[in-house]
Formats: C-alpha cells, structure tokens, sequence
C-alpha cells in the first residue's frame, strides 16, 4: 500500500524485484485482478551500456515469470552470441516471425481455394450456383427440366468429374448412354444444351476458364415433322365442319387443298382479270 501510494505521489516510481534488473511500476488507478496494474521493464547492459526496455502491462497478458524468461533468455544469447540479445531485437523477430506465419497462412489458404476451384466438380457448380442462377432468371418449368435431365442423365455418367477434366469424349458417354437407353434424338439435344449451359455459365462468372467441350460434339439429326394425310372420309368431315363455321375458311382450306399451297402462298393471291 505505501509503495503504491509513493506511485501516486510521485510522477513515477519503479519498483525492483527480487530478480536483478527486472522492475515494474503500478499503475495509479486500474487494477488487474485484486492488485495494482503493473507495468514490467527489463533492465540490463549492452554494447557497455545501460539499457531499459519496457516489456508490457500485467493487464497486457504480461507476466513475472515472462520478465524472467525473458531476461535469461537475453542474457543467454548474449553469452552464446546466438540469437537477439535486446528485447527490441526479440520483439522484432517474434513480429518478423508472425508476418511470416500469417503470409504463409494465406499463401497456404489462397493455394488451397485455387486448387479447390481448379477441380470442383461438374455436379457442384449445377447445384451450387447453376441452378440458383437459372431459378432467377427462368421459368420454373425450364429449371424443373433441366434439372431432371441433368439429374437422370448427365450426373451418372460425369457428373462427378472436374470441369477441367470433361472432354468431348465424355459428353459422346452422355449421348451413348441415351440412344442405349433408348432416348429421342431430341431428348439427347436437351440434355446436350443443358450441359452446354452449365459451362458457358462457368466460363462466364470465371469459375472456369477452359473451353467449353459441348461445342466440339455434333448435335444428333433429327426430323421433327409429322407428315400424315387425311383420308377421303376425313376430308370431306373436315371441309363440311368448316363450311359451317365460315365460308371464307371454307374456300381457303379449298383452295389449299386442290393446289398444295401454304397459307401464306393463299393469302398473297391477287385476283388478275383478262380484260374481256
């Protein structure tokens, strides 16, 4: 109490310990625990000189038994010539060293996410960011297709694979796999969109930068018309049905029907007189 009411009294006042240059001071008003704030100095000779260093406030982490490390290991170098024999040596090397740990922490944690990017897979980019892409910007049915097409035939078969990896071989797998499994040609272009998609997206927001392996597989061939013809029964049900609607579509499917022409031919038909 009376060494502490000397601090208050007096604009500093160092207190010695028991162990040869150290010494602390106490803080005038906070305290850290029960007792006092201390603040611990190093005092010791370099280079012929008397040297001071402050090493920090017990409320700082700071401990006695820091200040005797601390010394010894000061003096220790010193003796050996190895290693920093001041404490602003120490500090230095001890901040040194953190800037290295945390440079090499996020060189380790920037070549982990590279390689991370470098080989996520084609099913992580679809249902990751893909998909919650596509529900923003398409109708719900669009997505709902793509998603069961991607799901039924596109995931079996490369859906683990890096994007990276996937070649025009393994979207021909794809297509294989459908015609095996009897699947429409139109069926096959679908899924082959789809996967399509999936990479020009990627490519896009830099989540890969490779080529898009899709554009290099030929698209299957494919008839989409359906050519049927109506019988003598069905033409004559259909002519009357029309008649009995409008005479003027009465007479175009008339006309159409003797001369073959499209309705767009029928329309641009002009009436030509002989002059008689």
């Amino acid at each position: 109490m009376i060494k502490h009411q000397e601090a208050k009294n007096k604009k500093t006042v160092w207190i010695k310990s028991k162990y040869p240059g150290i010494r602390y001071r106490l803080h005038a008003t906070r305290k850290h625990g029960l007792a006092f704030d201390r603040y611990y100095v190093l005092t010791y000779k370099h280079d012929g000189k008397t040297r001071s260093e402050a090493l920090g406030w017990a409320s700082a982490g700071v401990t006695l038994d820091d200040a005797i490390d601390a010394m010894a290991e000061i003096k220790g170098n010193k003796r050996t010539g190895v290693g920093p024999d001041t404490l602003a040596e120490k500090k230095t090397l001890t901040l040194e060293a953190k800037q290295a740990y945390t440079d090499r922490l996020r060189a380790e944690q920037e070549a982990a996410a590279a390689e991370l990017k470098e080989n996520i897979t084609l099913t992580v980019v679809f249902k990751s960011q893909y998909l919650p892409h596509a529900r923003d910007n398409k109708k719900q049915l669009s997505v709902d297709n793509e998603e069961h097409l991607f799901k039924n035939w596109i995931n079996p078969v490369i859906g683990n694979k890096p994007l990276k990896d996937i070649s025009a071989f393994d979207c021909e797998r794809v297509k294989k796999r459908m015609r095996t499994s009897g699947k429409s040609d139109r069926t096959i272009e679908y899924v082959l969109a789809v996967l399509r998609q999936v990479f020009t997206f990627a490519r896009k927001f830099k989540i890969f930068m490779g080529n898009n392996p899709v554009l290099e597989v030929d698209k299957p061939k494919y008839d989409n018309r359906k050519q049927r013809f109506l019988t003598h029964e069905e033409t004559e049900l259909l002519m009357l049905a029309l008649k009995s609607r409008s005479k003027q579509l009465y007479q175009i499917a008339m006309v159409s029907l003797h001369t073959g022409l499209r309705a767009g031919e029928i329309f641009a038909l002009t009436w030509r007189g002989y002059g008689f």
